[in-house]
């Protein structure tokens, strides 16, 4: 076939990891349980019809999973709404990890307003210094006490550089701790609201214990780690055709943390 002009992105486009179908490897098919291809058919006029599609055989008996790009994503989406981090997970990150921030963000704080009442005394005994210049005659007392109010400039430029730094990382653990806050709320940002695809669907991979199906995806029912649980209000309450459903190898998840949700260097 001859093809004149540029080839359009989805044809020209063919790679393992596209990240047109980030998901193939990190859900599988329904019927054989392997994970799904993607690509995309060209429909009447032309038009690309993007799908997750598996076609493996089955005791020699070829079977035909296709589900349209949009409705996988929508799937994925509502899933990982759903989602929220247990309840015993939250309550040891709070009692470790946001407490040793806030910790810190409190003993930054202390350190910051330390340095501050430095340089203002420092600033005042400038000052009574520059007044006593102006009462007494001595030139060699006046350069003296020059010397001294330069002494003092010198030490509040090191303070306040040193208090900036400090701010900044008062600052920083702040906005840690405000992250944390809110991802423990908002899961699904953290799983969806990524700028790189293949990365979210990573992500989304480390919710399971077992590489899901898409079907167990739309009944609620994939083993999830056990860091996760669903909402309460969950119901499966969708449908799918399974002569329209495809899938790959099952990803890493976060089975091996489950004894030591405790997180790292605490006991």
């Amino acid at each position: 076939m001859i093809v004149k002009g540029k080839l359009p992105g989805w044809q020209a486009v063919k790679n393992k990891d596209n990240p047109m179908y980030p998901y193939k490897r990190y859900v599988l098919c329904p019927t054989c349980k392997n994970p799904l291809l993607g690509s995309a058919s060209t429909g009447r006029g032309g038009i690309p019809r993007p799908a997750y599609h598996c076609g493996r055989k089955i005791d020699g008996v070829r079977h035909n999973f296709r589900i349209k790009l949009k409705d996988f994503n929508e799937t994925i989406d509502t899933f990982a709404k759903k989602v929220r981090f247990s309840d015993e997970f939250r309550a040891r990150f709070k009692e470790i990890a946001l407490e040793e921030l806030e910790k810190r963000e409190g003993q930054l704080s202390e350190d910051t307003v330390s340095y501050s009442k430095q340089v203002a005394s420092n600033e005042i005994e400038i000052q009574d210094i520059k007044e006593t210049i102006k009462k007494v005659s001595s030139v060699e007392v006046i350069k003296m006490l020059e010397e001294d109010i330069e002494k003092l400039r010198l030490k509040n430029a090191v303070l306040k550089s040193t208090r900036d730094v400090k701010e900044d990382q008062q600052v920083d653990a702040q906005v840690t701790i405000n992250y944390a806050n809110y991802f423990m709320e908002h899961l699904e940002d953290l799983l969806l609201g990524g700028p790189n695809p293949l990365q979210n669907a990573a992500l989304f991979g480390l919710l399971f214990d077992e590489t899901p199906t898409y079907q167990e995806l739309i009944n609620g029912t994939p083993k999830l780690a056990c860091l996760f649980k669903l909402n309460d209000d969950y119901k499966a309450s969708k449908t799918i055709d399974v002569t329209r459903l495809g899938f790959e190898p099952r990803t890493n998840s976060l089975k091996g943390y489950c004894s030591t949700v405790e997180l790292p260097g605490h006991e």
